[in-house]
């Protein structure tokens, strides 16, 4: 029905290609006036030394040997250094390079469903959809996305050297197959799942899994095989993925890019990836309200609810037409290749992204357009409707495709366009306020700053941008407290230490060690500072017997008796902290810190009322404390919910 409206016109594959070559490059027309953005472009290429070295010898070693933003992906950055050698740090050269690798996949899906199916016109569709879907602008436009479109041409590249093996299987063709699949997972590891798809791909349309209660067709294309045979054949490829994702989760974890485990409990990530499976699904369907940043939201169990009722609803019409291979096929690999980003194994912060569709979306895409094609050849007039909902779809994407790439116009668009979605979006207000610190709009700056910081109190990251955003103001003491405060929330920051060495070495009367005129020993300066030092390397114990040391030689030393009463709450031990806290109060009843921890102190043991107390005091001694407001009002709030 489809394949023989779009033979018509296209009588061979050269054609085909050069529609969906047009197609593509007039949805992705805004791409040329695109410049790099703020998020992860500066690491990956505009601040980064080895990729505007280019192809040299060190810029070759910094690709096989960097773990930069948790990633092993060598291919990619000698990809990005190709580039560099060739145009420069040019952001107008880096888009069109992502874009034609995106073109060559779209003709490369096209190349591989038409030689595995033989249906011109059903392929074409997938390709097109494929091509200018919105939800996979984000994989083209963003040049730190390069890893997307690479791994997935070497995806496609696997299939149709799989589908030459499959004809005539030696170990020569299964070789190549490993060869192309090491390449994708070179560029991004998302190609683990690999293996399994191409046991998806010998079930359909290659059809090369014997079934013992058939008969098999004597003549039959590809050489059919036994489940157990079709697995064994993929051992050397399964041992890959293994590795390469091993491989993956330890960088990721060293790099502190995958979130703890005790912060998502295993019952939150099954529900959020639910929750994730229903969006990805839904924003296929109605491409509206795509972001950069997605921020995870509290559980919405009715929302989970439904995501669960949807997938079962669809699994269950994928089993009750099962003859129907297609559906069975499309919709496993739509959820298998969606399952290393579903959330079960949480990297970074966000709930869901657009990027982590563009593989998936090749299964849900064949699957739909197959089973279109098997409702609209029932009716009378399927043949034109078939043409009509094909035409129309992809006009609609086209359009969608190019308005969602204007968002990725610059830093400014982009962060702007994700607040207007989502106004609490702290990300976005993040980086955007980091956008506004570089073109020194310091006012608008310091509020989307701020306001990241009261959306999320305990991310170093925008604390520390607020720190330096001061830093460049002259405003030492709001520098200190910020990257003070930075280190209180993680004592390991580097960023944080070394913005609060620079802001005292330029501004030493800001860290005066007491505010009460007490000026404690020489010794008990010299131990306070070693007990520090522990404390920053997790050693309480130690640390704590320093702070000791030092309130013995000056037991009204109010920054020694704060920071006991610090390690003592890392020790579990809240009473002794108190009595800790309290003591440098009476010596320091000024120091906005004090009130501050000995109110979350109180807060930890639901003494609501001294807890509000505290805060209170610390916001009359600094009415712009951020920190302060916030626990303040996350106090108020949790009272009430306990009364």
């Amino acid at each position: 029905m489809i394949g023989a409206v779009f033979s018509q016109r296209f009588r061979n594959g050269s054609g085909i290609c050069c529609l969906l070559i047009a197609i593509t490059t007039i949805a992705y027309v805004p791409l040329l006036k695109c410049d790099f953005v703020n998020l992860d472009d500066p690491i990956y290429v505009t601040e980064n030394s080895a990729v505007a070295s280019g192809l040299c010898w060190n810029s070759i070693v910094y690709a096989w040997t960097t773990n930069d933003l948790g990633n092993w992906i060598p291919l990619t950055w000698l990809s990005f250094e190709c580039d560099a050698a060739l145009f420069g740090i040019n952001a107008t050269a880096f888009h069109v390079t992502n874009l034609v690798w995106h073109v060559l996949n779209v003709c490369l899906l096209y190349l591989v469903l038409y030689q595995m199916t033989g249906a011109s016109g059903r392929s074409t569709v997938v390709a097109a959809l494929f091509a200018v879907h919105p939800l996979h602008v984000e994989s083209v436009a963003w040049v730190s996305e390069r890893k997307d479109v690479l791994s997935t041409f070497w995806l496609l590249m696997t299939l149709l050297v799989y589908e030459r093996y499959a004809r005539h299987p030696t170990r020569l063709g299964m070789t190549c197959v490993g060869v192309t699949m090491v390449l994708g997972l070179l560029a991004k590891p998302m190609l683990v799942t690999l293996p399994i798809l191409l046991l998806l791909v010998d079930i359909w349309p290659l059809r090369r899994l014997r079934i013992p209660a058939q008969c098999q067709i004597p003549d039959e294309l590809y050489a059919a095989r036994t489940g157990l045979q079709l697995l064994t054949e993929k051992l050397l490829l399964i041992f890959l993925s293994v590795a390469d994702g091993l491989i993956t989760i330890i960088i990721q974890r060293s790099e502190g890019a995958m979130e703890a485990w005790d912060q998502f409990p295993a019952y939150q990530r099954a529900c959020y990836a639910i929750q994730g499976f229903g969006w990805y699904l839904w924003t296929t369907l109605y491409p509206s309200g795509l972001s950069v940043y997605y921020p995870f939201k509290p559980l919405s169990f009715p929302l989970v609810s439904l995501s669960a009722l949807v997938l079962i609803a669809v699994s269950f019409y994928v089993v009750g037409y099962r003859d129907r291979r297609h559906l069975v096929v499309g919709w496993l690999w739509f959820v298998i290749a969606l399952l290393p980003v579903s959330g079960l194994l949480q990297v970074g912060g966000q709930a869901h992204a657009d990027r982590y569709a563009y593989i998936p979306h090749i299964g849900l895409f064949v699957a739909g357009v197959w089973e279109a094609e098997y409702w609209f050849v029932k009716w009378s007039a399927g043949r034109y409707l078939a043409m009509t909902a094909a035409v129309t779809t992809i006009a609609l994407c086209m359009v969608l495709c190019s308005f969602q790439t204007i968002v990725w116009s610059n830093s400014e668009t982009l962060w702007t366009h994700a607040l207007e979605l989502d106004p609490d979006n702290y990300a976005a207000h993040a980086n955007l306020g980091v956008y506004k610190q570089g073109q020194r709009d310091f006012a608008r700056a310091e509020f989307h700053l701020r306001r990241a910081v009261a959306l999320r109190p305990a991310w170093v990251l925008a604390i520390t941008n607020l720190g330096w955003l001061h830093v460049q103001r002259k405003e030492w003491e709001q520098a200190e407290e910020s990257f003070a405060w930075a280190l209180r929330v993680d004592p390991k920051s580097t960023t944080a230490r070394n913005g609060l060495a620079q802001v005292r070495a330029r501004r030493p009367a800001v860290s005066a060690p007491v505010r009460d005129g007490h000026q404690p020993d020489n010794d008990a300066i010299v131990s306070n500072r070693l007990g520090l030092k522990h404390a920053r390397r997790g050693e309480f114990e130690t640390a704590l017997r320093h702070f000791r040391e030092a309130i013995a030689i000056a037991p009204e030393y109010g920054h020694a008796h704060n920071n006991a009463a610090l390690a003592l709450g890392e020790l579990k031990r809240p009473d002794e902290a108190e009595t800790h806290f309290r003591l440098a109060l009476k010596f320091d009843p000024d120091n906005r810190n004090f009130h501050v921890n000995l109110g979350a102190l109180l807060e930890s043991q639901r003494n609501w009322n001294e807890a509000r107390k505290h805060y209170q005091i610390a916001l009359r001694l600094n009415p712009n404390d951020v920190e302060a407001q916030q626990l303040l009002e996350s106090l108020l709030k949790n009272s009430a919910t306990h009364q």
